[in-house]
């Protein structure tokens, strides 16, 4: 079974800096977890009453945490999102504009609407807003398509709705405006592979997951093409109506 470790979103609540959990699928209603102790973990610890297993998809319109920690349990970005659905890709959440994106010492406040998709696979989708729509010129507003290569992401109940929470992996698919298409953070890749002691079977898998990511946003594949830009159409058609 290929190496599995993903940070838990409920631990942002708790103070707890980091926390292993292991886990064998995560699709819902069928996942099984196992918490391990780890670095920074809090006296207390966490229980498995803490955090349930998602039993059922979310309710659409529901809170959901999303979490992504790096491979060693460190906290990286964390921002709250509303549940959209789910299709033959898999679960969709929107990130409303304005919405705070937070990680150890940097936060902004959003200025698009994204969408993103969380497949059962080794990655994350998102789907920019143009940035024209909302006059922001900046840091990313060439961005189109964000896909961030992970650990397969986890869904579990929190006291607030829900969470999906994922590791990531540093490589990422970028697609632009212009279309110009290019994989990102390749040295940050090659450098935590020793510095957070990667496993083989996890480096071979980002690697293949990228690959695979790559050719299809080349090749106008879906979710690429037109579902993910129906998805952050839909959102912002609500958003507006709100």
């Amino acid at each position: 079974m290929t190496t599995s470790r993903s940070g838990l979103a409920y631990d942002i609540y708790l103070g707890v800096d980091r926390l292993d959990i292991e886990t064998v699928d995560t699709q819902f209603g069928e996942s099984s977890t196992a918490l391990t102790s780890g670095p920074g973990r809090s006296a207390g610890g966490v229980t498995a009453s803490t955090v349930r297993q998602m039993s059922a998809s979310p309710s659409i319109g529901g809170s959901v945490t999303v979490c992504y920690t790096k491979w060693d349990g460190s906290r990286h970005w964390t921002f709250p999102a509303t549940y959209l659905g789910e299709d033959e890709y898999g679960p969709w959440v929107g990130q409303a504009r304005g919405a705070a994106l937070e990680r150890p010492g940097a936060r902004f406040e959003s200025p698009w609407h994204v969408v993103v998709l969380f497949p059962r696979d080794g990655f994350t989708a998102g789907f920019y807003e143009s940035p024209k729509a909302v006059g922001y010129v900046g840091i990313g507003d060439q961005i189109s398509v964000y896909i961030d290569i992970t650990t397969t992401p986890t869904w579990m109940h929190i006291a607030e709705g829900s969470a999906v929470s994922m590791a990531d992996l540093d490589l990422d698919v970028v697609k632009q405006l212009d279309g110009t298409i290019f994989v990102d953070d390749r040295d940050e890749f090659a450098e935590h592979q020793v510095a957070m002691a990667y496993p083989p079977d996890v480096i071979e898998q980002a690697e293949a997951n990228c690959a695979r990511v790559l050719g299809a946003v080349q090749n106008n594949d879906e979710p690429y093409a037109t579902v993910g830009q129906a998805w952050l159409d839909g959102f912002i058609a609500t958003r507006s109506r709100a």
